[in-house]
């Protein structure tokens, strides 16, 4: 980081990257000043500080925890599938935090930050835009949803002539989702709160369930299979691999684009840089429309320490929330599933993994 003597010479700011306008420069905030609060103690820090990780979680218990996880569990056993699923959520952890500190030191969103490389905005921005597109707001997931909704409902799974439901179904929960951003001064403040509802109740629903179905073997085995290092078994496909460890956690690759939130948080720089209102939500004092260009902050002791305090809350939120409540997601519908697996002698396969799920 450049001194303030150093930006003062270049007129302001500091050049970081290429193609993209340079950073501001201003003082790194203290976590009391941006959170509003005299004092961060345990249950402000709860309440206040922790957020953008459980939205993660909430969009990671999805497809790899209930289908494509469980199913090579099922098929395949933990030894070897387990620690795949391990690798790729503590390598994801260390990809966000690497992000995450680009957000922190910036306040500009990854794509954003993407755009800085060579060859610019016109390949790093739009490419993570399209790709982020691509995977999550053309169709499928909603569709995907709506179809589980039928089953929930129903008790059936959907067939050709149910299509039409299914897609209304999708249409409603995505009616649904619409709803939620049009409240709360913040979108990602909302989003927290429905997801700390949500994630609380999956993930205590599943421990309670599983501690009642699957039996101490079966518990052992996914502990043991989760941590102990092994190959894959033999005849495991590259897909089959592939789509486990994409598919723990977060959609991997796609992590970037749930660091998002940090900015909306107002965690380090992202103070400065602003945040996504909800939609019906009026304007505050003190409120700070999004910058399209962030702010960085001058390399002095005072910042050094506060740096050290907002770095530690961004690793909290991966070590202590979510990591744990990951493997927790993928670890219990494992035990589930390789424990009707042997119960029945029938393994689960594509056709009838929505069965066991049910």
């Amino acid at each position: 980081m450049a001194t303030y003597e150093e930006v003062a010479g270049r007129g302001g700011g500091y050049e970081l990257g290429a193609n993209r306008p340079p950073l501001k420069v201003d003082d790194l905030p203290e976590p009391e000043a941006v959170f509003n609060a005299p004092h961060l103690g345990f249950k402000q820090i709860v309440t206040l500080v922790v957020g953008p990780s459980l939205i993660a979680l909430g969009l990671s218990i999805g497809s790899g925890e209930w289908l494509l996880g469980p199913l090579a569990i099922g098929t395949k056993g933990w030894i070897g599938i387990g620690f795949v699923i391990l690798l790729s959520i503590l390598l994801q952890a260390f990809y966000n935090v690497e992000i995450g500190r680009y957000v922190l030191a910036t306040g500009e969103v990854p794509a954003l930050g993407f755009g800085r490389i060579p060859a610019g905005a016109y390949v790093g921005t739009i490419l993570a835009i399209v790709l982020f597109y691509l995977a999550f707001i053309t169709g499928g997931w909603a569709s995907a949803a709506g179809a589980s909704l039928f089953t929930a409902l129903t008790g059936d799974i959907p067939g050709e002539g149910d299509l039409n439901t299914t897609r209304w179904l999708a249409v409603l929960l995505i009616g649904v989702v619409f709803t939620i951003t049009l409240f709360g001064r913040k979108i990602s403040r909302t989003l927290e709160l429905v997801n700390w509802l949500i994630v609380a109740f999956i993930l205590i629903t599943l421990v309670v369930f599983t501690a009642f179905i699957a039996s101490g073997e079966a518990w052992l085995d996914g502990l043991e299979g989760l941590f102990r290092p092994a190959l894959p078994p033999e005849g495991t496909s590259a897909t089959e691999i592939g789509r486990v460890a994409g598919f723990a956690a977060m959609a991997s690759g796609l992590n970037y684009v749930f660091m998002n939130y940090y900015r909306d948080k107002g965690y380090g720089m992202g103070s400065k840089t602003g945040f996504i209102p909800g939609l019906l939500a009026r304007a505050e004092e003190g409120d700070v429309a999004i910058d399209p260009v962030g702010t960085t902050f001058p390399e002095t002791d005072e910042n050094a320490r506060r740096w050290k305090r907002w770095y530690r809350f961004l690793t909290l939120e991966m070590w202590v929330i979510f990591v744990p409540g990951a493997l927790i997601g993928i670890m219990m519908p494992g035990i589930l599933v390789s424990h009707l697996a042997k119960e029945t002698g029938t393994p689960p396969n594509d056709e009838t993994m929505p069965t066991y799920v049910a």
